[in-house]
């Protein structure tokens, strides 16, 4: 009899257990203990087979809310403010540049294709669209007086979206640009910018550090843009081009320095 009592209270004492183990399971997954933080609750809640802080990376503590795995890639850092301005190298330009980096034009907020979109832009006061009245422009006649005027200094030259003087129907010679001084910043999308020399007023420094244009008609016959990976400085307008907005060669982004007035080897 009373070895029958004994295994009585065991089974009894198991059913308990399995009762107890089974309420609690049922409880978490009806909601019952919701208000309890996923990050000290006991179970896997996100599947990675990582429980609760500090186990699990996406918690951020005991009292953490929600378990995933949340998308730690920091944005882009805010641009700099620009500098004071310099003098126009090129004689047909009558304005002051202002100072600024690639970043700072660019801003640092992402559009759909993994560029910079045209909001979070540092100059407001930018040209909109592809050219001016003519082909190969525009002139700086066509240019009103508020459009933002820059000089940008130490930008590298890329291998990407380069086209010489007449090699296609704008008449444009045209490359691609990124910030070296930016390694913080991985995606070359948001520190590179397109560079376009209009045509007719586009100067260049040679070699000799010598400067020649304003360019005319017939186009000169040596590259127009150094090597890529060449260091230079660059002063031009401020544009938004909507048709490459969605364009990798184009670095996802609208934005250009179009048209270039000037630019010389890095100082």
């Amino acid at each position: 009899m009373k070895r029958r009592l004994t295994i009585i209270s065991i089974v009894a004492g198991a059913l308990m257990l399995l009762t107890f183990i089974g309420s609690g399971a049922i409880a978490h997954l009806s909601g019952a203990q919701a208000a309890k933080p996923q990050c000290m609750n006991g179970f896997d809640d996100d599947s990675d087979g990582k429980v609760d802080y500090p186990a699990d990376s996406g918690c951020s503590s005991r009292t953490d809310k929600i378990e995933y795995d949340a998308d730690t890639t920091p944005p882009p850092p805010p641009p700099p403010p620009p500098t004071p301005g310099a003098t126009s190298w090129n004689p047909h330009v009558d304005r002051t540049p202002v100072v600024t980096t690639i970043p700072f034009i660019i801003g640092n907020q992402l559009a759909s294709c993994g560029g910079a979109s045209e909001d979070g832009g540092g100059f407001p006061n930018h040209l909109d669209g592809t050219e001016g009245a003519t082909q190969g422009q525009p002139i700086p006649s066509e240019i009103p007086s508020d459009i933002a005027f820059v000089q940008v200094n130490g930008v590298r030259l890329e291998s990407t979206n380069r086209k010489l003087w007449g090699a296609g129907s704008d008449g444009d010679a045209t490359t691609n640009a990124s910030d070296p001084d930016r390694p913080d910043i991985g995606n070359i999308f948001m520190k590179g910018i397109h560079l376009e020399l209009s045509r007719h007023w586009g100067t260049i420094q040679l070699d000799d550090r010598s400067i020649l244009g304003p360019f005319l008609d017939p186009y000169p016959t040596q590259t127009v843009w150094p090597a890529a990976g060449t260091l230079v400085d660059v002063q031009g307008f401020v544009r938004w081009d909507a048709l490459h907005d969605a364009s990798t060669g184009h670095y996802c982004s609208g934005w250009e320095i179009h048209p270039v007035s000037a630019w010389r080897l890095h100082q």
